[in-house]
């Protein structure tokens, strides 16, 4: 199965030096989706201080396949 690796972009990158195996890029799509509003419902003050938070998914060629981009505004 082949490879996928999860990026996590929020005040710093975070690299996933390990990845998951998944079926196919559908389902690394899927995961990366997931993964992003997870991570968000855990650490929600995040978009009050960055303003943005993004999960880039890469195949096993470093190709991104996929980013999950999460933006704040806050209203003026």
């Amino acid at each position: 199965m082949p490879r996928y690796y999860f990026e996590l972009w929020d005040e710093q990158v975070r690299s996933d030096d390990e990845g998951s195996e998944m079926a196919s890029v559908e389902e690394a799509r899927l995961h990366g989706i997931l993964f992003a509003a997870e991570y968000l419902r855990d650490h929600p003050e995040l978009l009050g201080r960055s303003r943005e938070v993004r999960v880039t998914v890469r195949d096993e060629q470093a190709r991104i396949v996929q980013t999950v981009v999460t933006l704040a505004a806050n209203g003026g």
